[in-house]
């Protein structure tokens, strides 16, 4: 995937409630990988906090911004968290189907 300089980013994605353009200081890069990027804005504008989702495939580039709650630091904590397993999805069904 192409990768994109901060500042770069930073013209093209706008706040999606105010349409503020982000500063430069305001994007974290939480996961980047070969097909996908995963970045947190915060609008110094209105204080509005989003995720932004950017993957690559044979057609072109996709991004996805979503509307959050999530401080940075929480957002960091969330995303280094290691995934749920099936069996630990099961195993909670399986908990709550005997209650």
């Amino acid at each position: 995937m192409r990768k994109f300089p901060k500042g770069e980013l930073n013209r093209e994605i706008t706040c999606p409630v105010c349409n503020e353009k982000y500063p430069k200081n305001a994007m974290l890069l939480i996961e980047s990988g070969s097909e996908r990027e995963t970045m947190h804005f915060t609008c110094e504008k209105c204080k509005i906090s989003s995720l932004f989702f950017i993957s690559e495939n044979n057609i072109g580039m996709m991004g996805v911004g979503v509307l959050t709650d999530m401080s940075k630091n929480e957002v960091e904590n969330f995303f280094q968290k290691e995934a749920i397993s099936a069996d630990g999805v099961l195993e909670v069904h399986k908990f709550l189907k005997n209650i």
